[in-house]
């Protein structure tokens, strides 16, 4: 009996001293984190100690600050690739990328690319406190083949309002506006897999408060309005926007379908956002100068009393 008692109390010593040898890691916990977030976490439990941390005033979120994604890749006998894999890894305290593992991959031929392009990236990493830390984090591979091009590919963001207003107007701040278009632009992915004809699309969306949204899609080569695209703004619209505060929020998420049609200039200081046909009927009776979106958006889609 004695001896079986020592014998327990020797694994269970040696199982809390190996849990003691692991590095800790930190994860970051976001009210928007799913699926993906709880893999990274599982699978580096295996090398780490894992130690949740919510945001706050003393953590900040590692940036990226250099690197980049191969979006090709060819196999020995060089056969064009493509697939889809998803990568977790560490962001060490020094800014590296370390200790990758593959979580999901549609071809393993595509895994050695992934994981060697890890080695060239580096970041600022994440502080808590004001020290640095390490950090999980995951990232997604999309290889393409050669050939045409097909789908719809985000090209840029653009924000109607200044810097100062959108602070004032987005109490969950910057990272909860990019969970929201995150999930826009996985609608938009999904709706056109495998378009073949180039266009260039501009999806225009406000959202007031009160968790109401509306969008708006100005093409290139057909009416915003189009028959075909109305499947599209619903789903878009069934999406739960952003919460926003005293007033309303609009941006516009700038894509390409099958490669584009070289419609789609690139922002700079002289880039003017796409106006909807509809908001430039409304323009027509609004007194100079306008306040773009605010004023439009009081005609075309009035705040509820």
């Amino acid at each position: 009996m004695k001896a079986s008692l020592i014998l327990i109390a020797l694994a269970v010593s040696m199982a809390l001293a190996s849990a003691a040898d692991k590095p800790t890691v930190y994860h970051r916990v976001t009210k928007d984190g799913g699926p993906i977030d709880e893999q990274v976490a599982t699978a580096l439990a295996v090398r780490y100690t894992v130690v949740p941390v919510e945001d706050s005033s003393a953590y900040i979120n590692a940036k990226v600050t250099g690197g980049s994604l191969p979006h090709s890749a060819k196999s020995a006998s060089g056969e064009a690739l493509s697939g889809y894999v998803l990568v977790a890894y560490v962001i060490s305290a020094q800014g590296h990328a370390i200790d990758p593992i593959v979580l999901k991959s549609t071809d393993p031929r595509l895994d050695p690319f992934a994981l060697q392009a890890t080695k060239t990236w580096r970041f600022d990493p994440a502080k808590l406190n004001g020290l640095p830390i390490a950090t999980t984090a995951a990232q997604e591979f999309n290889f393409e083949a050669s050939g045409p091009a097909t789908g719809f590919t985000m090209d840029n963001i653009v924000l109607y309002q200044p810097n100062p207003v959108l602070v004032q107007r987005l109490p969950g701040g910057a990272d909860s506006l990019a969970a929201y278009i995150k999930q826009l632009q996985a609608v938009l992915t999904d709706f056109f897999v495998g378009a073949k004809f180039p266009e260039t699309l501009h999806t225009v969306v406000a959202i007031r408060p009160g968790n109401l949204s509306r969008v708006w899609l100005v093409s290139s080569t057909r009416s915003g309005k189009a028959e075909e695209l109305a499947p599209l703004r619903q789903k878009l619209e069934a999406i739960t926007p952003v919460e926003v505060t005293g007033g309303p929020v609009a941006f516009v998420l700038s894509g390409s379908i099958a490669g584009g049609d070289g419609k789609n200039p690139k922002p700079d200081k002289h880039f003017q956002p796409p106006v909807p046909q509809e908001w430039q009927e409304a323009g027509k009776n609004l007194k100079t100068p306008v306040l773009v979106p605010d004023d439009y958006l009081n005609v075309v889609w009035p705040a509820r009393e």
